[in-house]
């Protein structure tokens, strides 16, 4: 019996990215282990959705590391990026699915634009992810007649149309009501355990945080202050993490 890989899907070493002079992210560390939800926590301005462009190569960091099941990203260029972006996929803060398509034709775009799959393959995929995630009844409505959960289960069947290995999560639940927050979070551990996939979240939703992840990344001035299981993140002294979860009510 092969032994489970215990090396982190990804790695993020001595990260710095600036904007003119503002030096956003300062040598920041990260480790993602495989098949967990790790989720990246912190306040307004502390570098969460720059790292999140990063990792995902919509950005490039001055400096610094960042390797994806071994293989190092930074320096690559697009065509050499490709394979590594199809094993990605990523759910935007307000979805962002295409107005103008179906929710069947939303989740069948990137198999469409980065597959071979023939219409009948691409049908059996499409749908199959859309009854997993128990909105195939919406399959023909636009996002418009849909409500916003069912939106959020749309980007994600899209997010897993190529068989990914890593779901970038940009603040899930950013707008939502409560019942709705909860069922989003609800439906990102079960997407990780059903499709055995890795969950890498930014939020600063504390209560969310405290049901969803298995790891906890504090961002505090461009660096990861904490790092670890979210019961030892109630307990750290570090003081900068204790002021955040007391203004959090915590």
């Amino acid at each position: 019996m092969t032994a489970p890989d215990e090396t982190p899907l990804l790695r993020v070493t001595a990260l710095h990215k600036h904007f003119g002079a503002l030096h956003v992210l300062r040598g920041l560390d990260l480790e993602v282990p495989r098949g967990e939800v790790t989720v990246v926590l912190g306040g307004s301005g502390t570098g969460k959705s720059v790292l999140m462009r990063q990792i995902a190569s919509l950005d490039t960091p001055d400096s610094g590391s960042i390797t994806f099941d071994g293989q190092e990203l930074v320096g690559l260029g697009e065509r050499e990026l490709l394979p590594f972006r199809r094993r990605m996929g990523m759910v935007f803060q307000g979805s962002a699915l295409f107005d103008s398509l179906t929710v069947f034709e939303n989740v069948a775009f990137p198999l469409r634009q980065h597959s071979d799959f023939g219409s009948a393959a691409i049908r059996e995929r499409v749908m199959t992810l859309l009854t997993a995630l128990e909105i195939a009844h919406a399959a023909k409505k636009l996002p418009s007649e849909i409500s916003g959960g069912m939106q959020k289960r749309t980007a994600i069947a899209r997010a897993l149309a190529l068989d990914t290995e890593l779901i970038i999560y940009d603040e899930p639940t950013s707008g939502l009501d409560p019942v709705v927050s909860r069922a989003v979070d609800d439906l990102i551990r079960k997407t990780s355990e059903d499709f055995n996939v890795t969950s890498l979240v930014v939020s600063h939703d504390i209560q969310s945080v405290l049901r969803i992840a298995q790891r906890v990344a504090y961002l505090h001035e461009g660096r990861v202050l904490f790092w670890g299981p979210p019961a030892d993140m109630l307990k750290s002294p570090a003081p900068q993490l204790t002021r955040y979860l007391e203004a959090a009510g915590m």
